[in-house]
C-alpha cells in the first residue's frame, strides 16, 4: 500500500515523467552567457626583453609589457581591454596603446623607444575594463638604454664615374651590441665634391638606407679624381667613408656665349671697337673649368688678328671657373674685303673665328 501511494504521488506509472535539471552555482548570466563580474584584478606590470627575461631597460630592441586580469576567485577574464600609458619615452605596439585579454587572462605590447638616441627614467601603467568593471595597475618604473649604432655595408652602386654621373648610395643601420636592424636612425650624407638627392635619410624596411650621389657640386662645378662620401649617424658619434674615382672632366659641347654685339674698328680709324669673342665649354650639361681651347682664324679679311695685336696664329686658352674662354678681336689697317676664305675669293668683311676643344668639339663664329 505504501509503494502504490508513493507512485501515485510521483504523477502515475506513464514513465514519461522527469525532475529539472540542478541549478549550479546559485547564480544567473547575462546576455552574453558570462558570470557578472563584482570585481577584476590586474596583475603587476612585466617588461619582458628579447631574451624572455625581466627587465627595468628599454633599448633599441624593445620589450613585451605583460599582465594578468582575473576575476574576484582568481579565475582568468578573457577579453577584458587593457589600455597602456606612459609618461612618455615609448610608442606602443598598438595604435592606442590597448589590447584585449587571450584565454589565459593574458595581455601583452610591445613596447619601443620612440627615438633610439633618447634617454632616461619613465613609468608605464595599465587600466583593464571589463563588463562596466575597471582595475589599473600601479605604476611601474623603467629606463631607456640609447642605441649602439653601427653604420653597415655602405656601398655605392658604381665607384667609378664620369663627370656629372650618378650613383645610389646605400647602408644599413644596426645595433652594434645585438646587431639586429634598426629603424627610424637618421643618417647624413657628405663629400668632399658632389651633392646628394636627400642628404638626411632615415632608415626604414630592415634598416635600410639609400640616396643618390652626383659628381656635381654645390656650386655648379663638375666633380673630378678621387672624392670621399661620408655617412654620419644624426649625434655623429658614428661615422663610415667610401672613395669614389671621377673621370677626368672631359669637355662634350662648346657654345658661343657672347651676349654684346663685336664691332671692330681699324687702327687708325678714330673710331672704338667694343665687345669680346666669347665661348662656353661644357661637359654633360655643365659648365667645364680648366678645359684646353684652340682658338684659331678660319676666313678672314688679311689683317684681322686675335689674342694680340698683328697675332693670326691659334692660340690655346684655357676656360675659367665658369668654363669660358674669351678672345679679343682686332682689325690692325683696314680690314678690307678680300677674304682669306678657302677659294681666294673677294667678299664683303665678314669672317669666322672657330673655337676647337682638344676632344674635338668645334663652334664657329660669324664676325663682322
Amino acid at each position: 500500500l505504501t509503494t502504490a501511494l508513493a507512485l501515485a504521488g510521483c504523477g502515475g506509472g506513464g514513465g514519461n515523467d522527469t525532475l529539472p535539471p540542478p541549478v549550479n552555482g546559485g547564480g544567473t548570466t547575462d546576455s552574453t552567457g558570462s558570470a557578472p563580474t563584482s570585481a577584476i584584478n590586474i596583475s603587476a606590470i612585466s617588461l619582458i626583453d628579447v631574451n624572455g627575461k625581466t627587465t627595468m631597460t628599454v633599448n633599441s630592441s624593445g620589450v613585451n609589457a605583460k599582465l594578468t586580469v582575473t576575476d574576484a576567485n582568481g579565475k582568468a577574464i578573457s577579453g577584458a581591454m587593457v589600455t597602456f600609458t606612459a609618461t612618455g619615452g615609448v610608442t606602443f605596439g598598438t595604435s592606442n596603446g590597448a589590447v584585449l585579454t587571450n584565454a589565459n587572462g593574458e595581455a601583452s605590447i610591445s613596447v619601443k623607444p620612440t627615438n633610439t638616441t633618447d634617454t632616461g627614467a619613465y613609468s608605464i601603467s595599465a587600466t583593464a575594463v571589463y563588463n562596466d568593471t575597471t582595475a589599473t595597475t600601479a605604476a611601474s618604473n623603467f629606463s631607456l638604454q640609447p642605441a649602439n649604432i653601427s653604420l653597415s655595408s655602405l656601398a655605392a652602386s658604381n665607384t667609378s664615374l664620369s663627370s656629372g654621373g650618378t650613383t645610389n648610395i646605400t647602408l644599413v643601420t644596426l645595433d652594434a651590441n645585438t646587431n639586429t636592424v634598426l629603424n627610424d636612425i637618421v643618417v647624413n650624407f657628405s663629400a668632399t665634391c658632389g651633392t646628394f638627392a636627400n642628404n638626411s635619410v632615415t632608415s626604414s624596411n630592415q634598416g635600410n638606407i639609400t640616396t643618390t650621389y652626383k659628381a656635381i657640386n654645390t656650386d655648379g662645378k663638375l666633380c673630378e679624381g678621387t672624392q670621399t662620401i661620408t655617412a654620419t649617424n644624426s649625434t655623429s658619434t658614428v661615422s663610415k667613408t667610401i672613395a669614389l674615382n671621377i673621370a677626368p672632366i672631359q669637355a662634350s659641347s662648346i657654345i658661343y656665349s657672347s651676349n654684346d654685339e663685336v664691332k671692330l674698328a681699324t687702327k687708325n680709324s678714330g673710331s672704338s671697337a667694343s665687345g669680346q669673342i666669347q665661348f662656353t665649354v661644357y661637359a654633360n650639361g655643365v659648365a667645364a673649368a680648366n678645359q684646353q681651347v684652340i682658338i684659331s682664324r678660319n676666313f678672314s679679311p688679311n689683317d684681322f688678328s686675335f689674342g694680340t695685336l698683328g697675332n693670326q696664329a691659334s692660340q690655346t686658352l684655357t676656360s675659367d671657373s665658369t668654363g669660358k674662354v674669351t678672345v679679343n678681336p682686332h682689325c690692325q689697317n683696314s680690314c678690307h674685303p678680300h677674304l682669306n676664305n678657302p677659294n681666294g675669293e673677294k667678299g664683303d668683311n665678314h669672317g669666322t673665328i672657330q673655337c676647337r676643344t682638344q676632344t674635338g668639339y668645334t663652334k664657329q663664329t660669324f664676325i663682322t
